[in-house]
């Protein structure tokens, strides 16, 4: 069962990310950008340059996790 819950620590990446990345691309900015590692437990937050998109990667014991969010605006 994929979970996140206040155990969790999330860490949220400070810059525009591409949402066509997936788990390779985005394992590799929370190692060699951020510094950590993936398999800690912890969630790494992505949210792209509009602001209409946010992966969190979450490592669960089967592996990796993509959690995705989008956000549309309707205007009036």
């Amino acid at each position: 069962m994929f979970s996140l819950n206040d155990s969790n620590r999330f860490y949220l990446y400070p810059y525009p990310t591409d949402m066509r990345k997936s788990f390779y691309s985005l394992s590799g900015i929370v190692t060699s950008q951020m510094g950590m590692h993936v398999q800690d437990g912890s969630a790494y937050i992505f949210i792209n340059k509009g602001l209409t998109g946010m992966k969190i990667l979450h490592a669960e014991f089967g592996g990796l996790v993509i959690y995705l969010s989008l956000i549309h605006i309707s205007e009036p």
